[in-house]
């Protein structure tokens, strides 16, 4: 990780990078109404649903599955537990490698995620559909970089077998509550 230059030739640089962090946690928070409307129609987090989307494709072992999507293994753990007792999935060990785990996507884990069209009324699909095309897919390919970068720079934060209370914000089985607020001590 580079170090900031907080000197008085790197404030510039400082405050660029203040600017972009705050910017990143305003455009977060505006995912707020659509993960409580989720929540309240399917009874499902925004993890939850990045897992069975990258399930659509077929099987993935749950470690895989828990590093697509910048969560840790005992989280992952927790998760499918739930996934796994509303039937959307199934775990089953891997044929080839009877220590891993394959999870696979059910019939009702393919309906659920076909019948989440209430993203089509939300004012992110309205904003993405009334740009060009060429403007969507650039800041496409922006919002993917940012994400693999952040999932990269997370990788290292937490030791192996780490994991969130649960119950707790940071845990991604849990649904959010309505009074869920992000209140970070230090804001950018």
């Amino acid at each position: 990780m580079s170090a900031i230059d907080t000197t008085p030739a790197g404030a510039g640089a400082l405050e660029s990078l203040k600017a972009a962090v705050r910017a990143f946690f305003d455009l977060v928070a505006l995912a707020e109404p659509v993960t409580i409307e989720l929540w309240r129609s399917h009874q499902l987090t925004l993890v939850q649903v990045q897992c069975l989307r990258r399930l659509r494709a077929g099987p993935l072992m749950a470690g895989d599955l828990a590093r697509a999507t910048g969560v840790s293994a005992a989280s992952m753990t927790r998760l499918l537990e739930r996934l796994e007792d509303r039937g959307l999935v199934v775990r089953a060990p891997d044929p080839a490698d009877r220590r891993r785990v394959l999870v696979s996507l059910t019939d009702r884990g393919r309906s659920t995620l076909g019948g989440l069209d209430f993203w089509v009324k939300s004012p992110v699909w309205r904003t993405f559909a009334a740009m060009e095309a060429d403007e969507r897919e650039q800041i496409t390919a922006v919002l993917v970089q940012l994400g693999e970068r952040i999932r990269r720079a997370s990788e290292g934060d937490q030791p192996a077998g780490a994991r969130a209370p649960a119950g707790s914000p940071a845990d991604p089985g849990r649904g959010p509550a309505p009074d869920d607020r992000w209140e970070g001590g230090t804001t950018p």
